[in-house]
């Protein structure tokens, strides 16, 4: 089964954020767009769970995404990104 990914606004400003200040965004983009590719296609596999297993935290070239999982929609919601250092 694939899910949808939707970004917060919140999550998405922040992002652009990131990605204007990156040293290398190609390459931060890219590395972020494959770990969507991953969560969309099977989010409880991706990264570590936090409080429940609906909620997740993955990390991918120094950046850390939050986002939850809703299970019946199926629908993944990315809530918080931001540099790990």
């Amino acid at each position: 089964m694939s899910y949808e990914c939707q970004w917060m606004p919140s999550a998405e400003s922040a992002l652009e954020e990131i990605l204007h200040s990156a040293a290398e965004p190609a390459k931060l983009a890219q590395s972020l767009k494959k770990l969507e590719q991953e969560i969309v296609a099977d989010p409880l596999a991706v990264g570590e769970s936090r409080g429940h297993d609906l909620e997740r935290i993955a990390f991918t070239e120094g950046v850390a995404i939050l986002f939850y999982v809703k299970a019946n929609e199926p629908t993944v919601v990315v809530y918080g990104v931001w540099r790990t250092h």
